[in-house]
């Protein structure tokens, strides 16, 4: 049976749920949160419940009357949340005339930042903006089968989030998964094999989280869009992401200045690196400046052509492995789910998914030249994935960027 076939297969998983297991229709009553409700209401009403508990528990007049001013404080924070918000409404002029505009924005999102940055380098008679390093040394052109045992070792580490593309909520999938496991094991390594992904799992249903409490829920900007993908999808990426880090380990083609996503390289190793490096300028008589930077959208603007160039020039990523991930990057597709409702299929012409297991690896190999950069202009550098820091040394002012 062909990888494709026995992807199928797996996916009928959920016509046996269905059969044994039907979902059934039941109408419940949404409620939304208000576009009037506040941090401050929510706190409120969280003490006028602790009150109430405590009143119930002593039955005091005290706790009885501390109870009643809560909810008169609580209904008048109400009243004037609800009279600040239509006001502004009408003296704007503004109503949501496209509630579902928000599907196009992240679908468009990426199309108009790339345009942005292409028109700056144009601009700027920019061709290659960062050169690659010379042809590799070394190769890895192969993967190498994987066992039952390390498949189930692989995946005790993969987040147990399901997706709704899933054949079987990822809770019930572990209660039978040493059933289907030889299943996954030959699926993961036909596809090794082959060096292709399924088209099937390539499909992302991406919802779009607040990356701050305190953001302003009408911006989009405020969201990052999370791709949930398949778990076999996941499972075949987290054996393609060990054996790739085994071997720029053991070739020592890890950027030893890039923190994230690599063992013994956390958040704390590059404050202490940091912290180091302005502690000694300082020591040394030196001035310095700071300056972090912070990329956006950095995962979703990876040029694929550029990234599978980088990855066959300057890492030796050839063959079998190359053809791999070549058909995980290409003709990969997305929808948006905002409130239970979906859009169409996207196609997916730059990036990698977050929420994946490879984009943070895909995306600190795409940004590997950027340490060649620092190299050249004397610079002390630090980065942790999307941000970076560099030091520039003179006798007068150290600059850390």
């Amino acid at each position: 049976m062909d990888l494709v076939s026995l992807v199928n297969e797996y996916d009928c998983l959920h016509t046996i749920l269905d059969n044994h297991a039907p979902i059934k229709s039941r109408e419940i009553t949404l409620r939304p949160k208000a576009p009037w409700y506040t941090n401050e209401i929510n706190d409120k009403k969280r003490i006028r419940r602790q009150l109430e508990r405590k009143w119930h528990k002593t039955r005091t007049n005290a706790d009885w009357n501390r109870y009643k001013q809560q909810c008169y404080a609580v209904n008048k924070l109400i009243d004037s949340s609800k009279s600040a918000y239509y006001t502004d409404l009408i003296n704007n002029g503004s109503s949501d005339q496209k509630p579902f505009s928000r599907l196009d924005f992240f679908t468009q999102k990426i199309v108009k930042i790339r345009g942005d940055i292409e028109d700056e380098l144009l601009s700027k008679n920019i061709e290659t903006p960062i050169p690659d390093a010379d042809s590799c040394p070394y190769e890895f052109h192969t993967f190498r089968e994987v066992g039952k045992d390390e498949v189930l070792h692989l995946i005790q580490r993969i987040a147990t989030k399901s997706c709704s593309l899933d054949p079987l909520p990822v809770v019930m999938l572990n209660h039978c998964f040493k059933d289907i496991l030889p299943v996954v094991v030959r699926i993961i390594n036909l596809s090794l094999e082959s060096g292709t992904m399924p088209d099937s799992l390539k499909i992302a249903v991406v919802q779009p989280l607040l990356k701050k409490y305190n953001l302003f829920y009408e911006e989009f900007c405020s969201f990052r869009p999370i791709s949930n993908l398949k778990f076999v999808s996941k499972s075949i990426e987290k054996a393609v992401a060990v054996q790739l880090t085994d071997y720029l380990t053991e070739n020592h083609l890890h950027e030893k200045f890039q923190s994230a996503y690599k063992p013994c390289h956390s958040t704390e190793t590059a404050l202490l690196r940091v912290q180091n490096d302005i502690l000694q300028a300082l020591d040394n008589g030196d001035s310095v400046i700071l300056v972090l930077l912070d990329l956006s959208a950095a995962f979703d603007t990876v040029d694929h052509l550029m990234l599978l160039t980088r990855l066959s020039k300057r890492f030796g990523i050839r063959g079998r492995v190359l053809d791999w991930l070549t058909s995980y990057l290409t003709s990969r597709k997305l929808f948006i789910r905002v409130e239970g409702t979906d859009s169409l299929l996207s196609d997916l012409d730059c990036g990698v998914p977050q929420g994946s297991v490879l984009g943070p690896l895909l995306y600190s190999l795409y940004t590997a030249p950027l340490a060649d950069v620092a190299r050249r202009h004397n610079l002390r550098f630090h980065f942790f994935l999307m941000m970076g820091n560099f030091t520039l040394h003179s006798k007068r002012m150290i600059v850390m960027i």
